[in-house]
């Protein structure tokens, strides 16, 4: 898009466009504009236009992680066939030579109902789920599938450790890495000020349509999420008491009966600036980006530096902007803070404990028979 200056929003109005015409993209049922409105938010809230201008692949900072899962699931596929080869054909052991038909269909069953069920429900991943739906998704597919081999042993089956090991590498890790890479490789994503970008356009939209206040609700509670995470990724900066901001946001909603009229009259030429001011295509053709070549001048092909750059570059330009609109909109004083090493561990102890949790939980089972 960035090719073609004209496709880029240039005023609120043309920007509001794009969101009317999301708005009754398919619209066949008899409902109100407020029910319709609120559930085409929740349903996506990412308009066509965001999808094809803050599509990156960057993903995040860790983005090559869903390769390394993709290699270990290939990796714990091939020692499911070679652990099963070696028992059955190099010991000799009775009985499993006659097992290769029913350990392919084993395998090739959870595979094929993972990629089926992800295929059926690819459509339905955004930005804000995209993380738990592919932690808890590889957890359960590795707890419910290496419990499935393990009731073979539980049940008097006599089993090799080795044998365990193996099936359940097979069976249960390897589907749940390949859930992971899947699930990471495929969510739509859209870069943080993106995500402000459109959140602000959506609260402009909703106030100027008079539309459903849970959506304009759900918006700001978003816009703050993005912001908050773009300030620590650029800036190394969290907003203080954000739960306080969302508080006095919607207690003007409620309170004052011109406030929803008033974000699209009185803070109008506010939001058009930040708006403005998000669109990163002129940012892109400055002087600042002039060794990037006019062919790859589009965020989705922006090396990682030059996409983190382009991000602090926006961030120090924008912030006063949006600090202030936030600030008008909920009534409270927003103030950012130092993001400490203190803080980002914190942040990510819970994620960390329940990984840990998990490991144990799976390899625990696992282990105990060789000292049986």
């Amino acid at each position: 898009m960035l090719e073609s200056n004209s496709d880029v929003p240039k005023s609120i109005e043309k920007l509001m466009e794009v969101y009317e015409k999301y708005e009754v993209k398919d619209r066949k049922e008899n409902l109100t504009p407020d029910f319709h409105q609120f559930k085409t938010f929740r349903r996506d809230p990412i308009t066509t236009f965001h999808k094809e201008y803050y599509y990156t692949k960057y993903k995040t900072k860790h983005y090559r992680i869903s390769y390394l899962l993709l290699i270990l699931s290939i990796l714990l596929s091939a020692l499911y066939f070679v652990g099963f080869s070696i028992e059955a054909y190099v010991f000799n052991l009775a009985g499993l030579s006659i097992e290769l038909v029913v350990r392919i269909l084993l395998f090739a069953i959870p595979i094929g109902l993972i990629l089926l069920l992800l295929f059926l429900i690819a459509k339905d991943l955004n930005k804000w789920n995209w993380v738990s739906y592919a932690v808890w998704a590889s957890i359960f597919v590795a707890a419910l599938l290496t419990g499935v081999v393990l009731i073979r042993t539980f049940t008097g089956e006599q089993e090799t450790s080795f044998n365990i090991i193996y099936t359940a590498a097979g069976i249960g890790w390897a589907p749940a890495c390949l859930t992971f890479y899947i699930t990471y490789k495929h969510h739509s994503y859209i870069t943080d000020y993106g995500g402000i970008h459109l959140f602000l356009g959506w609260i402009y939209r909703i106030s100027e349509t008079h539309g459903d206040l849970k959506s304009l609700k759900e918006s700001f509670e978003k816009l703050l999420i993005d912001f908050d995470s773009w300030l620590n990724h650029t800036l190394d900066l969290i907003i203080k008491k954000r739960t306080l901001i969302l508080e006095g946001f919607s207690l003007n909603v409620i309170s004052d009966k011109n406030f929803v009229d008033n974000i699209s009259t009185k803070y109008r030429t506010e939001f058009e600036s930040a708006l403005s001011g998000l669109l990163v295509d002129d940012i892109l053709k400055t002087d600042t980006f002039k060794e990037i070549s006019l062919a790859t001048k589009k965020i989705s092909k922006l090396n990682r530096f030059n996409l983190k750059y382009l991000s602090y570059k926006l961030a120090l330009d924008q912030l006063p902007k949006i600090v202030d609109i936030i600030k008008k909109l909920s009534s409270k004083d927003l103030k950012v803070l130092h993001y400490s090493g203190k803080q980002k561990f914190s942040k990510y102890k819970p994620k960390i404990l329940s990984f840990m949790i998990f490991i144990v939980g799976t390899l625990i089972p696992l282990i105990l028979p060789l000292f049986g």
